[in-house]
């Protein structure tokens, strides 16, 4: 282990460290000497300033500014739907364990919502036998084929047919279970997950593996932009039973770290090691090489860098809406025109006659017009809010239920102060 990171915004690279057998890397010096380098010399100062930024080039695109898999998307409410189906003979099932001990929805919540604290987050599991569901189990015995990994020696599930099947890309069998919301209130992100009978997983079959007659790979989990899947299989599911390895009767591996994992990508986390392998030295579930089951703060940082980056869309399309509409002035009550897309509040009567009080979200130009008095004119300015209370109110607009009252100032009942910020007034002269 050549470096390490993750548990604060901190990442310490050891460059006497090594060789590593994971990332292959070697220490400085040994790595000098193996090009014919001699540290000490111009150019040797030169090389070893390159080396190190490599190092530091690899911590910031992996972690520091970490690219995101997929975009984020905000929302005040996440809900992550797990069903997870039993795949096993019976045999294998009467041996155990049972499916509904091989997965913590309580570890999966409590890291999910750590990774995002401005929000609710909801974790279910609903467990199932496969033939429960007789049109998805047909698919799954269609896709368990005869073809093996063979660096594993392990048969696979092509999981291109499982996706195809429930994606809301494809077939959308998914509705079967879920029908998934995308708003900025409520998010669903389904997740399906496959217990599957001797040592069987999933694995990809793409047209470059046998063009470059690579086999295919088995997976443990996948996550693909509408869902995750995730599969164990009977044998790693009871790996603890095998004396050769290790030799603890009745313990495995379930489904919960690979499903905090594949969740974490759905969120738009990646790997720590796309740029550079030392970061996969990271204190990561994202990683590989810890056996961790928690989000780093580097990974906690992408996704909220990912939220910001999303309220700031939602922030321009909202004032490119605004900008449409001013440019359209619409009549309202009393001679009053309104140039904004967003009107709320009430009209109230006060001592000085009757008026409109009124809020605009942002600054907009505001047409006033008393009959009364017989004084028009256009006027600019920045009003938040307006007073609360609505009487004999002859409008269906309704206030902002967490604004403060506005008062009118002065004599003039078309006066608003502004109270959030600095003072701004829009008068209107008699």
């Amino acid at each position: 282990m050549t470096g390490w990171g993750g548990t604060g915004r901190i990442y310490y690279t050891d460059l006497s460290a090594g060789t590593s057998y994971w990332t292959d890397e070697l220490p400085i010096r040994v790595a000098a000497g193996a090009r014919g380098v001699n540290l000490s010399t111009p150019y040797g100062r030169i090389w070893a300033a390159e080396f190190i930024n490599d190092y530091i080039a690899g911590a910031v695109y992996n972690l520091f500014a970490a690219d995101q898999l997929y975009p984020v998307s905000y929302a005040q409410n996440y809900h992550f739907h797990l069903f997870v189906f039993d795949n096993r003979t019976r045999a294998e099932k009467s041996k155990g364990p049972k499916i509904s001990t091989t997965l913590n929805t309580t570890m999966v919540q409590a890291e999910l919502a750590n990774l995002l604290p401005f929000a609710t987050v909801t974790v279910s599991a609903k467990f199932s036998n496969v033939t429960d569901y007789p049109q998805l189990a047909a698919v799954v015995a269609n896709a368990t084929t005869k073809v093996k990994d063979p660096a594993l020696s392990i048969p696979i599930v092509d999981a291109r047919l499982v996706w195809n099947w429930l994606s809301s890309y494809s077939e959308n069998h998914m509705t079967q279970f879920i029908n998934a919301t995308h708003t900025t209130t409520t998010y669903d992100i389904p997740g399906f997950l496959f217990a599957f009978q001797g040592n069987y997983t999933f694995a990809f079959t793409f047209k470059e593996n046998i063009a470059l007659r690579e086999p295919p790979g088995s997976i443990a989990g996948v996550a693909l932009g509408d869902m995750i899947l995730v599969d164990q299989s009977n044998a790693i599911l009871t790996a603890g039973n095998d004396p050769s390895t290790y030799n603890q009767p009745g313990k495995g591996m379930g489904f919960t770290r690979a499903a905090i994992h594949e969740l974490g990508h759905m969120m738009g986390l990646n790997h720590p090691f796309i740029y550079d392998q030392t970061e996969d030295f990271t204190n990561s579930v994202m990683a590989y090489y810890p056996y961790s089951n928690t989000y780093s703060q580097f990974d906690k940082d992408t996704v909220l860098r990912g939220i910001n980056d999303e309220l700031l869309i939602i922030a321009q399309d909202a004032l490119a809406a605004a900008a449409n509409i001013l440019s359209r002035p619409a009549l309202f009550n009393n001679g009053l025109c309104w140039c904004s897309p967003i009107l709320v509040g009430g009209r109230a009567v006060c001592s000085a006659g009757r008026s409109e009080r009124f809020v605009l979200l942002g600054w907009a130009r505001v047409w006033t017009h008393r009959a009364r008095s017989g004084c028009s004119r256009w006027s600019s300015g920045g009003i938040l809010f307006l007073q609360k209370e609505e009487v004999n109110c002859s409008c269906r607009i309704q206030p902002l239920s967490d604004m403060q009252a506005a008062s009118p100032l002065g004599s003039c009942p078309d006066e608003m102060v502004l109270r959030q910020r600095t003072e701004i007034r829009l008068d209107q002269t008699h």
